[in-house]
């Protein structure tokens, strides 16, 4: 369900998700450029606070390098950034809200989930910050306090159009079982949603995945090429709509998502890589070094972010369980979507390890969540000695 997606929404920019994309680390071999004239790096130009910046201007400095991160995958280091322009706020007990904003949007980009919430449930008591509200229901929402935020998105009601709360709104309805209604939902949003609008690409990609969630993959792939002709920079609508066509046994298509991209985020990388093994194509080892070379400069940092998508690369790529299972117990203690729950369920059957999968078989228990994939893996799972 969880993207990273940014909207212009009456000059502000709201922020929305939490599927934090790998970065694109150095793989740590010498490198030698051809020419002094190389560009190595492009380096956003910025200004700490300390160098005379008013708080609300490095706010604004710090949104933009979240924006610059978003753009190239999540990249950490911009996220890094970000938070030295807010240095001389970051251990404030009162920032500006501006300052309390995009402190907490770098601790929920960082998975510093309950740091977020500290700063948001603050922001809540002024209902009119629209951005504050979406994030934290976010939040909420990961941490799979879904009835803490149901109310927080229809808080938004006569604050902003129909379109943001139906995004805001059908997928907690649609994981505590209620698909149906939040396909319906965001359905009437898209009827009365302008095709020329920056919302309707957030909301296609929404319902292709309610459609996943419903067991309608062929209707989602409909739905979430139409996300991408709204907006082609939807990267979480890519990876959904790859792994999807790839389980419809069409990896060759999947492949064909990514032929034109000249930056991949790792997770794109790896949803390629599944792909052009599944298909059979000549490429698919190099784009695997590509891949295994990334994840090693990961691991080297010891990067706790991306432990959901590191467990998926143990097990389907190097075939390690015990890593993918461990990674994905970890990364179910800090975040509990259901992409997360996939990952421990799929790690626990194939570790045949009944016990490892208790949360998510409850978590599957208390929401209700019925997606036919997840009901079937948790019924192999529950099926063990």
């Amino acid at each position: 369900m969880r993207r990273t997606t940014w909207l212009a929404l009456g000059g502000t920019l709201l922020v929305t998700g939490g599927l934090l994309l790998l970065p694109k680390p150095s793989t740590g071999a010498p490198f030698t450029p051809a020419s002094l004239d190389e560009v190595l790096e492009q380096v956003p130009v910025r200004r700490a606070g300390d160098a005379g910046l008013s708080a609300e201007a490095a706010a604004e400095v710090a949104r933009a390098l979240i924006t610059q991160s978003r753009q190239r995958g999540g990249d950490t280091r911009l996220l890094g950034q970000a938070q030295a322009v807010l240095a001389p706020w970051w251990s404030d007990d009162a920032p500006a809200p501006a300052v309390r904003l995009m402190r907490a949007t770098i601790k929920q980009s960082l998975h510093d989930f309950d740091g977020a919430l500290e700063d948001l449930d603050v922001l809540a008591a002024t209902p009119t910050d629209v951005q504050a509200q979406l994030t934290r229901a976010t939040v909420l929402s990961v941490r799979a306090r879904y009835r803490e935020a149901e109310p927080v998105c229809l808080g938004l009601r006569g604050q902003v159009e129909d379109a943001v709360v139906a995004a805001c709104l059908a997928p907690l309805l649609a994981i505590q079982g209620r698909a149906e209604e939040a396909e319906v939902m965001v359905r009437a949003a898209l009827a009365k949603t302008s095709k020329a609008s920056t919302l309707r690409g957030w909301l296609l990609s929404i319902l292709g995945e309610v459609q996943t969630w419903r067991g309608n993959a062929e209707g989602a792939v409909a739905t979430l090429r139409e996300a991408l002709a709204a907006d082609d920079t939807d990267t979480y609508s890519r990876l959904l709509l790859g792994a999807t066509l790839t389980e419809l046994a069409r990896p060759a298509e999947a492949v064909a998502l990514w032929a034109s991209r000249v930056e991949r985020s790792d997770p794109e990388l790896l949803e390629l890589v599944l792909a052009a093994r599944a298909a059979h194509l000549d490429e698919a080892d190099a784009l695997a070094a590509t891949l295994a070379q990334n994840v090693e400069a990961s691991r080297r940092r010891k990067d706790p972010v991306h432990r959901r998508e590191e467990s998926r690369y143990a097990l389907r790529v190097e075939g390690d369980v015990p890593r993918a299972l461990a990674l994905a117990r970890e990364n179910f203690e800090v975040q509990q979507e259901p992409a997360d729950v996939r990952v421990l369920l799929e790690a626990a059957l194939a570790a045949r390890d009944r016990a490892a999968a208790a949360p998510a078989l409850a978590w599957m228990k208390r929401t209700g969540f019925a997606a036919p994939r997840f009901v079937s893996l948790a019924a192999a799972v529950e099926s063990l000695p």
